[in-house]
């Protein structure tokens, strides 16, 4: 009788010892698959803030475009230029005036005969802007330029009904706009083009091959989830902007919460084999008093 009742009470503190353990591996394994789970969404919502934030910087740029394209004083001193044959002297300094403000990149306007009114310096823009105009009307395209991604957009100038010529601005997303943008988006960024990493605020990413397994890059060792950030106007002929987050980072977190997961099982294990054995013992003590009065 009395090791029957033992053996009972044993029997119920080992399958409560069982049972908080294989909660907490439940727990454990739902808790991993829903950080999993949420750092895959964090990375697509932020790939997403991204998207709006370059569609907010072509709109400004638009914007910016469309102002120097409807002032009445650049029509004129266009119209000079391409219909009387002036100089583009007084062009060039009345856009210095008045625009040289412009946080722009470059700035040019062609003539309707792709004579570069404002802006010589930027024959490789001149180009890019009449091979665009040739085949599309979009307001907004990219070129691959030395310093990185150029985003060009574009409005016509046009003056009493004839139209004179287009104005075109550009934005640079470099290496300075990339450390800008890992401030607030926590992650990395890649240009890439042909498979090969040619900018990024990751150290020792540039020149590395860009392939993609199932969602995920390796660069040095590490692997990366990467989300692509589309560009308007962008082709797949130039290169192509990407969004990731090191896979480092979460596992740090999931090896954080098994550390938790683990200490909180082998408490409650302790404790629950520790009352266990006081229950035992009390319940042994006065049934071994009876019989050794009886």
């Amino acid at each position: 009788m009395l090791s029957t009742y033992r053996f009972r009470l044993i029997a119920y503190t080992i399958l409560l010892v069982a049972f908080l353990t294989a909660t907490l591996g439940y727990t454990y394994i739902y808790s991993r698959n829903v950080i999993l789970e949420e750092a895959e969404n964090s990375v697509t919502n932020t790939a997403l803030l991204l998207n709006g934030n370059i569609e907010m910087e072509e709109s400004e740029l638009l914007h910016y475009a469309e102002i120097v394209r409807d002032d009445l004083r650049i029509k004129e001193y266009v119209f000079m230029v391409v219909k009387v044959g002036t100089d583009n002297e007084a062009l060039k300094s009345l856009y210095q005036r008045h625009y040289g403000w412009l946080p722009v990149k470059r700035r040019i306007i062609l003539g309707n005969n792709g004579r570069i009114l404002l802006g010589n310096e930027h024959q490789d823009l001149a180009r890019s802007l009449v091979n665009h105009l040739e085949v599309s009307n979009k307001p907004i395209f990219y070129i691959q330029s030395g310093k990185g991604l150029e985003m060009i957009t574009w409005a016509p100038i046009s003056y009493q009904g004839t139209r004179l010529g287009t104005v075109a601005l550009t934005h640079t997303i470099d290496n300075t706009w990339l450390k800008k943008h890992q401030q607030y988006s926590g992650g990395y960024l890649f240009i890439e083009n042909d498979s090969v990493i040619l900018q990024s605020n990751l150290p020792g990413a540039e020149s590395q091959k860009f392939a993609l397994n199932d969602g995920l890059l390796e660069i040095n060792g590490e692997s990366y989830q990467i989300r692509p950030i589309v560009l308007t106007g962008a082709d797949n002929k130039i290169a192509h902007l990407w969004y990731g987050v090191s896979m480092r980072d979460l596992f740090a977190k999931l090896e954080r919460h098994s550390r938790i997961v683990l200490l909180l099982t082998l408490s409650g294990a302790f404790a629950i084999l520790w009352m266990g054995l006081i229950i035992v013992r009390n319940f042994n003590r006065p049934l071994t008093e009876l019989i050794y009065i009886t």
